[in-house]
C-alpha cells in the first residue's frame, strides 16, 4: 500500500513538473482580462501585493510607497532605457504601448506566477521626466515583496544608466 502512494505521489509530481515546463502552466495561471489604469483615479487595494510609485500628487487619491524620482532625460529616452531594462530581465509580455505609457505581464522566474505592471512615463519641463509605475499580484494576498524589489530594482538602473 505504502509503495502504491509513493508511486502515485511521484506521478503526480512528475505531471505537474511537464506542466510546469510547458506553456500550459501559463495558460493554468492566467494573467486575466485587462484593465487600464487611471493613475489620477487610482486607490489602494486592500491586499499588500502591490507598489506603487508616482511623482508628487500624480496619484492624488491612492498613497504611494514612494515618490518617483525625477530624471534629467526626456520622456522619450527615458521610455526607451525603461524598456531595454525590463525586456533585458526576460519574462515581460509587453499587452499594450502607447509609446511613454505601457501595460506587461511579468511571470516570476522560478513558478512564472503572472503580476501586471502599468508604467506611464511623464514628460516634465527642462527636458526632464518622471515616471508612475503600478506593480501588482493577481494571485494570492502576498507578493513576498516581489513587487516592491522589481520596481526598486528598475529605478536604481535608470538611476545609474
Amino acid at each position: 500500500m505504502m509503495l502504491n502512494t509513493t508511486i502515485i505521489s511521484l506521478g503526480a509530481l512528475a505531471i505537474l513538473l511537464i506542466i510546469r515546463f510547458t506553456p500550459i502552466w501559463d495558460s493554468v495561471l492566467s494573467s486575466g482580462t485587462y484593465k487600464s489604469v487611471d493613475f489620477g483615479k487610482l486607490k489602494n487595494p486592500k491586499t499588500p501585493n502591490w507598489v506603487l510609485v508616482c511623482p508628487e500628487g500624480y496619484c492624488p487619491e491612492a498613497k504611494n510607497h514612494r515618490t518617483a524620482p525625477i530624471f534629467d532625460r526626456s520622456a522619450t529616452d527615458l521610455t526607451k532605457v525603461l524598456k531595454e531594462v525590463i525586456l533585458s530581465e526576460g519574462n515581460a509580455n509587453v499587452r499594450e504601448d502607447n509609446g511613454t505609457r505601457f501595460d506587461l505581464v511579468i511571470r516570476t522566474p522560478v513558478l512564472r506566477w503572472p503580476d501586471l505592471i502599468t508604467i506611464e512615463v511623464i514628460e516634465l519641463p527642462d527636458n526632464q521626466s518622471s515616471i508612475a509605475i503600478y506593480s501588482r499580484s493577481i494571485y494570492g494576498r502576498s507578493d513576498l515583496g516581489a513587487n516592491g524589489k522589481r520596481v526598486k530594482r528598475w529605478l536604481d538602473k535608470l538611476k545609474s544608466s
